[in-house]
């Protein structure tokens, strides 16, 4: 189990190196990472029990901003509206406005 996490680890480590590195030669995975890695590090030294501490804690705090996000939705009233880009949407407005300034032309 623990060979295959690795490997998959390793794949997306890869995957994300090339396309950092290809939106910015500086990129390096590595330095993002090391953080993460030493906290990893950190963790097997000291055990599953503050592991399963550290986990429970994050979970709670993380299952407590989810239930304050609709508790909040909730008071408030009015609608919801959500801003989302899309880049093929976006794309799409572009030729609909080119056609419509060569037609008008």
């Amino acid at each position: 189990m623990q060979v295959i996490v690795r490997k998959r680890v390793n794949v997306v480590s890869a995957v994300l190196d090339g396309i950092g590195k290809g939106l910015d030669p500086r990129f390096d995975i590595t330095e993002i990472a090391k953080p993460y890695a030493l906290e990893l590090l950190r963790f097997r030294e000291a055990g599953v029990e503050v592991v399963l501490k550290d986990f429970t804690k994050r979970w709670d705090r993380q299952s407590q901003a989810f239930y304050n996000l609709f508790r909040q939705a909730d008071r408030e009233q009015g609608d919801l509206k959500l801003r989302v880009r899309t880049l093929e949407s976006e794309r799409a407005f572009q030729r609909v406005a080119t056609v419509q300034k060569t037609i008008g032309n």
